[in-house]
Order: C-alpha cells, then structure tokens, then sequence
C-alpha cells in the first residue's frame, strides 16, 4: 500500500476537506504560534489558581488563563452578558478566520456553519447569577443566563457574529466534544452541505463547586507544590487531571474551494468514528475494546493501515486506568506493524479543557503536519507500559508526518478518533 493516498474521497465521490484556518486561546499560549511553540519547548501553561480562593488540602492548581484581553474582541456590554467560554470560543473563531484569510464577505453565508462542542457550558456565569440571586433576590438576575448556560449559545452567538446561515449544531459530548465537532463538520462538508465550517471546542469550567464535585471523585491530580509536573499521562504514578479552560476553532473547507482561492492548507481530514463502550460511569473499559473499534474503523474509511501512521496524538486523560485503555487500544491495533510510530499526548501543558481538548488537539495534530514537528510528551517517566514506551516521544521529533491518528475518550466510555493526513495535491 502506498504512503499517501487519497483514495477514500476519490471512490465515493464525497468532497474532501482540509483545513485552511486555526484560532487557539490556552493556558499555554493565546494564538496558534504562542500556542505551538510552548508545545514545542514542553513548557507547561499549569499554574498555581489565582481567579479565586480554593482552600483546600489539594487540587489548587488549573490551567487557567490569565492574559486573555476581552475587549479586544468584545464591548464591555458584550462582556457582561456572556460566560467566559463564549467569549474564548468567538475569539479563537476570529482567530481561525483571519488565519484562513477568508473574505467571508464575498462568500455565500448559507454555505458557512458551525459546530461547537463543550462540557459545562455557562457554568461560570451561571454561578455567579446564583450569588446574585442568593444576596439580592431575583430582581437583580441577568435574561442573559439563558444564553450564556445554553449549551448552543456559543454557536448562535458566533453566527451572529459571522453572519453565518449555514448549518449551526452543538455537541455536548465530554471531553470528545471538540473531536467530535471536527467530526461532525467534516461529515457535513464531504456530504456537499456545506463548503465552510467553524469547527472546534470551548470550555471555561473553573469554578468551585465543579472543582470540588471533581476533588471528591478522586479524579483530580493532588500534585500543588509543582504545578507544571501535576499532569501525568502515561506515566507509573499517574494520580489524576488538571482542570483546565480554552477554546481551540478550526477552519475546515472543502478541498476545490479552498484550491480556487489558493487558501493556506495545513491538512486533509481523512476519516472520523467514534464507539461508546458503555462500560462505567466513571471507570474505564481498560482492554480499550471501543477504543480499538473506532481506531481500525477511521483507518478502513481512509483506506489505510496502522503501517501508514506516523503519529498518534492521543488524549492522556492522565488518569490510571483510561491511559492503560488508550495504550492497550494502540498496542493491539499497531502490534507488530509499525516501529516508527510516535505517541504524545499535549494534556500535560494545556492541563484537561473537557470539551475544547479535542479542538486544541486537532490544532496541534495540523500544526505537525504543516511543520513536520511532532511536540513532545512530557512528564512521562516511568511509562506505564513496556511495549509502547519506545512510541513515547519524550523530546522534539522532526518527522515527515503524512498520516496522524487523533484519539479521544471520556466517562461513560465515549471514544473517538480522527485521521488527518497530509495534503499533497
């Protein structure tokens, strides 16, 4: 089988889609080079919380931004009446589309939509209306909480913003939300719905009592006095997650009108699944079953196999047992085909953004692409698997990367996957 190809697309007719335009706001950088070269250096965006006061013996760290400049995106009025993740989500937005270069004004709206995923939507605004309403009674409260804790606000507020008419839908899917909204767009464009997406994720979940809810499932890392090396994935002593906030927006096209406007691509999208293993609440399927269910379906859609992948951008939920099911899931798939593999996971500098992760991996999985750098793995020291600790990339790989498997996973046993390969005409 060769190396590249792009058979799929070219068999059943179905349009094909690149991406043309990135926006990312992280706890590791605001803007997709801020963004890639922390990523790059390895250097964590986790952090002591400073937003607000949380007492307690553990979990005191986030990944939290604090160089975000709200007003220049929005008017202070704007601000007032939206949650922090509407805000971060229109601003990577804004961001993809310039990076795009786009003239949206010449382009026909009806053909432009959007998919937004997220977990907690609103959360922040919604809990600072019940202090609201608590100290002053229900004559002070806000009409904007039912746009602001919607979880299709964002999507609504962001066509609005862009004039977009085109299909608007928003996924509320855990931590896959933003992979499976970059799924979801791809799917629209290849069915020739649309010739435009906004694609991606949004979350701004840092607030006490999700915080607290999290502490006392024993999800959470209990490193504080060492933010940085809080978050673990794959490693032997794995305690849990960093809570994290951001956005990651991604302009996905369909391939000939991206040619006709001679637009930058970073990637082609090659397949997307995603499997529920309906296993557990909160505990995952460690034979990672699902998992490898989703992973050999987005290689058969791509006509391609395990031989043909260069890198594996994985999820790290940096909790024991789901790391054991992502490695056993890629152990079973990739055992014994391919030794040049390479598996990193960018949780432990962003920290755990729930529903933006996806988006802010499917960044980075292009960014590789683009620059042939596959970013480090770090705070992986004593893997939690032998066979696989090889794949681990503990340092900088410049790779020619044609094909890059991004896996994701959440409680209640949601998996999904998306392949992205190299455009070469």
């Amino acid at each position: 089988m060769e190396k590249h190809n792009n058979q799929t697309s070219q068999q059943t007719n179905k349009k094909r889609v690149v991406i043309t335009g990135l926006g990312v706001i992280a706890p590791n950088g605001i803007g997709k080079e801020a963004f890639w070269k922390s990523l790059l250096k390895g250097q964590s965006g986790i952090k002591k919380l400073t937003r607000f006061s949380y007492e307690t013996e553990n979990n005191q760290v986030a990944g939290e931004i604090q160089e975000f400049d709200a007003l220049a995106y929005f008017k202070t009025k704007e601000i007032r009446h939206t949650d922090r993740s509407n805000r971060y989500a229109i601003a990577a937005a804004l961001m993809a589309l310039e990076d795009s270069r786009l003239d949206i004004e010449g382009e026909n709206r009806q053909k432009i939509g959007s998919i937004i995923g997220n977990a907690v939507c609103g959360i922040e605004f919604a809990n600072k209306e019940l202090d609201i309403l608590r100290n002053f009674g229900p004559k002070k409260g806000s009409p904007f909480l039912s746009v602001a804790f919607f979880p299709c606000g964002t999507g609504g507020l962001l066509s609005i913003r862009l004039g977009l008419k085109g299909e608007a839908l928003t996924v509320s899917n855990g931590n896959s939300s933003g992979t499976d909204a970059i799924g979801m767009a791809y799917r629209i464009i290849q069915e020739n719905k649309n010739e435009i997406m906004f694609a991606g994720g949004t979350e701004a979940p840092l607030v006490s009592a999700f915080l607290c809810s999290l502490n006392k499932l024993g999800v959470l890392s209990k490193i504080t006095d060492n933010p940085q090396k809080a978050s673990r994935p794959f490693n032997q002593d794995t305690d849990g997650f960093v809570l994290s906030e951001g956005a990651g927006i991604l302009v996905l096209e369909e391939l000939e009108h991206a040619l006709q406007r001679k637009a930058n691509i970073y990637c082609e999208i090659a397949g997307y699944q995603n499997t529920n293993s309906s296993y557990d609440f909160f505990h995952a399927d460690i034979s990672g079953t699902e998992m490898k269910k989703a992973i050999s379906s987005v290689l058969k859609e791509a006509n391609t196999g395990p031989e043909n992948i260069d890198y594996i951008n994985t999820h790290g939920l940096s909790i024991k047992e789901y790391d054991i099911m992502e490695i056993n899931s890629i152990e079973s798939i990739f055992k014994g085909r391919n030794d040049s593999f390479l598996i990193s996971a960018i949780s432990p500098i962003t920290g755990n953004t729930l529903g933006a992760q996806g988006a802010l991996q499917g960044i980075t999985s292009a960014m590789a692409i683009k620059n042939k750098i596959i970013p480090p793995l770090i705070n992986c020291e004593l893997p939690c698997s032998k066979k696989c600790s090889k794949h681990l990339t503990r340092q900088i790989c410049k790779k020619d990367i044609n094909f890059v498997l991004q896996t994701s996973c959440c409680f209640m046993g949601k998996n999904s996957c998306l392949l992205f390969n190299d455009y070469r005409g």
